[in-house]
């Protein structure tokens, strides 16, 4: 059946809308919707120097993914390094839309339009034009989830796992550490199903594998997760607080749906989508949501593939009735709603990055010229030579160790003086309580975003005295240069 070629299309459509839209925003200037995929690919600038982490000399672990920076290394050494990340997320997309047709095809074997209109609908389950514009690793995550749950399906036909779904699982949690719990499962349930040595192998490898890095990050650091697991964590909320959100909401209630349906067809149809739900359950429990929901998209593709093959005997019937396709046609539009506000938010995202990270770049290199101490390392970090102290912690071992061991703010007025920091660039929502000698000079505001309000204001800070009258004799040369849609506000000079 021709399923791919439709999916391919919407999506690479979906991709190129998206970018014409964003470039027209920001003049010409292309922008990823996130500052994350600009720390990754600071940290493969100095992977490809023989360094790992984000300032000369100094170790960081400020990456979630152990695969994705080395994947950006070559774009430093072969060029254009900046739009790697958008290369590498189109083939991830390919890859993800063939997945889609793959399951498609498996749910609706003889049935070419609904293996189609479901092909098409999970572009947008999967979330994968907002997901490929982050610059971030999920797109990669979500087309591995899409093809273990193809995997899954084969074996639950009474199958056998191949050689590339135990690739498949293998690089998983290498892309991602949340997606082992998946993969154990995964591994629990081709030996359930006679796969025992497919199981063990996979599970032996994602433990050695997890258990090994964790090893080395700790005697490099005194950590045993990466900075940014651990920073994260203690700054934003788990999924199970926003419940209430239909991208968390749907797919927990479509997999219990689709385990209590196996169950009335006889206990061993309802091991696969139980697993599912198990997934679903604990990502809600342990995990986050994330901006454009990219911490949701491979657990909730894994989840429809697999509730679409618990349900696949009604839904070909009612696809070969067309007085019964009413109900799925609205089961569609609810599951294309969850995802479909984020495409436009997407170009307003990029121009808030572009505005804001952008300009903080601009006004690191070009004013300051020196250390500075920022939250946001991404852009302000990239090709800078000068120091950046990432107060959050993704880039600093001494400053996770002080935000996890200290409330206080000595040590920020510390860390920043011990590396010469010239200016600080912060959320002022994020640090309600800041040392008292630091000096408000202005703050850099974005006029119109897709971010909440208090992300939109950047307040710059002086150490003292002198650092203040030339960081406000700098501002007021940069204010001029800034783009439209982004302003300086100076404070009163005191």
């Amino acid at each position: 059946m021709r399923v791919l070629g439709p999916a391919v299309a919407v999506y690479l459509l979906g991709v190129l809308l998206e970018v014409v839209a964003l470039w027209a925003l920001n003049d010409g200037v292309f922008a990823y919707t996130l500052d994350d995929p600009y720390v990754h690919l600071e940290l493969a600038r100095h992977l490809a120097q023989g360094e790992h982490g984000i300032n000369a000399g100094e170790f960081s672990a400020p990456a979630s993914s152990l695969l994705w920076p080395w994947l950006l290394v070559p774009g430093w050494w072969l060029g254009g390094a900046v739009g790697w990340p958008l290369g590498l997320n189109l083939l991830a997309g390919l890859l993800a839309t063939a997945a889609f047709a793959a399951a498609a095809t498996r749910v609706f074997p003889s049935q070419q339009g609904a293996a189609v209109a479901f092909a098409l609908l999970m572009v947008v389950v999967g979330n994968l034009v907002p997901l490929t514009l982050t610059g971030m690793e999920h797109t990669l995550q979500v087309a591995l989830a899409a093809w273990l749950a193809v995997a899954l399906l084969d074996v639950d036909a009474g199958g056998r796992a191949r050689p590339w779904a135990v690739l498949v699982a293998v690089l998983l949690p290498l892309v991602r550490f949340e997606d082992t719990g998946v993969v154990l499962l995964a591994a629990a349930w081709w030996a359930v199903r006679g796969q025992r040595a497919a199981g063990a192998l996979v599970a032996a490898a994602v433990v050695a594998t997890l258990a090994g890095s964790s090893a080395w990050l700790h005697a490099r650091s005194g950590f045993w997760l990466p900075f940014s697991v651990l920073s994260k964590n203690a700054m934003f909320d788990r999924a199970l607080l926003e419940i209430y959100l239909p991208a968390v909401a749907v797919p927990l209630l479509l997999a219990g749906l689709a385990t209590w349906w196996g169950a009335r067809q006889g206990r061993v149809h309802a091991v696969l989508p139980a697993l599912a739900l198990a997934a679903m359950v604990g990502h809600t429990a342990i995990a986050q949501v994330g901006l454009f929901h990219r911490y949701l998209g491979y657990v909730t593709v894994l989840v429809v593939i697999v509730a679409a093959w618990t349900f696949r005997e009604p839904l070909r019937r009612q696809a070969g009735t067309p007085g019964q396709r009413r109900p799925l046609v609205l089961v569609a539009l609810i599951l294309a709603v969850v995802n479909g506000k984020l495409l436009v938010d997407l170009p307003w995202a990029s121009a808030h990055i572009w505005r804001q990270q952008g300009q903080l770049h601009r006004l690191a290199t070009e004013v300051v010229q020196g250390p500075v101490a920022v939250n946001d390392i991404g852009w302000v970090s990239l090709q800078n030579e000068h120091y950046v102290l990432d107060l959050v912690g993704l880039a600093s071992a001494d400053a996770l160790r002080a935000r996890l061991e200290d409330g206080g703010v000595v040590w920020m007025d510390r860390l920043a003086r011990d590396r010469g920091v010239q200016a600080v660039m912060i959320f002022d929502h994020w640090f309600p309580r800041l040392p008292r000698a630091w000096r408000r000079v202005g703050t850099l505001v974005v006029d119109v975003s897709a971010y909440a309000e208090d992300d939109r204001r950047v307040g710059l800070y002086a150490l003292d005295r002198a650092g203040e009258e030339r960081l406000r004799a700098g501002l007021e040369a940069f204010a001029p240069t800034l783009p439209q849609g982004v302003h300086l506000e100076l404070a009163a000079d005191e």
